[in-house]
C-alpha cells in the first residue's frame, strides 16, 4: 500500500515533469521486458526525453491542474508516460513505433500542443517529415520558378549559339 505522502510526491513529480515538457506520449508497456524497457529509457535520454511509470489514477490527478485541454481518456492496461523536452515528437514517435512493431509497447495517445490526443492522431504526427526535410521542400518550392526562368533564358542563348554554329559550318 502506498501512503498518501508517497502518492502526493508522485503526483507532484509528474506535474512538474509535464510543465517542463513540450509534449507527452502515453504507452502501454504490458508485454515489455525489463531489458526492452532499459533500452527504451537509454535511447530516450539520448533524445532528450524521459520515461516514467505510475498508476493511471495518479497520472490523471497530476494532469488535472496542468491546463491541458480535452479529457483524460480512461486507458486500459499498464501505462507509462514519455516526457519530451524538445520539439522532436515526430522523431520520437517513429522510434516508439519501431518498438511497437515488436509488440512490446503500444501507443495509447498523448498530449500535443496542450491538448489530449488519440493514438491515431499521434500516429499521424509520426508521418510528418523532419524540420530539415520540410525546410528543403520549402526552399525548393520557392526556388522552382526562379530556376525555370533561368532555364528559359539560358535555353534561348543556347539555341542562338547552336544556330550560329550551324550557319558557321555551312559557310
Amino acid at each position: 500500500m502506498i501512503t498518501k505522502e508517497k502518492k502526493q510526491t508522485v503526483i507532484n513529480e509528474l506535474n512538474k515533469e509535464s510543465l517542463d515538457s513540450k509534449s507527452l506520449i502515453f504507452l502501454n508497456f504490458h508485454e515489455a521486458s525489463v531489458a526492452k524497457t532499459f533500452v527504451l529509457r537509454r535511447e530516450l535520454r539520448k533524445k532528450d526525453a524521459s520515461y516514467k511509470v505510475a498508476r493511471k489514477t495518479l497520472i490523471k490527478k497530476a494532469f488535472q491542474n496542468s491546463g491541458f485541454e480535452g479529457d483524460f481518456t480512461d486507458f486500459k492496461g499498464e501505462m507509462a508516460v514519455l516526457f519530451l523536452y524538445q520539439d522532436n515528437i515526430a522523431d520520437i514517435l517513429k522510434f516508439i513505433l519501431g518498438f511497437q512493431k515488436e509488440g512490446k509497447f503500444k501507443l495509447m495517445g498523448g498530449i500535443f500542443e496542450n491538448t489530449y490526443r488519440t493514438a491515431d492522431f499521434m500516429f499521424a504526427i509520426s508521418e510528418i517529415p523532419s524540420k530539415e526535410v520540410l525546410y528543403y521542400q520549402l526552399v525548393n518550392t520557392i526556388n522552382a520558378p526562379l530556376k525555370q526562368m533561368v532555364d528559359v533564358l539560358n535555353g534561348g542563348i543556347v539555341n542562338l549559339i547552336n544556330v550560329l554554329n550551324q550557319i558557321a559550318k555551312k559557310q
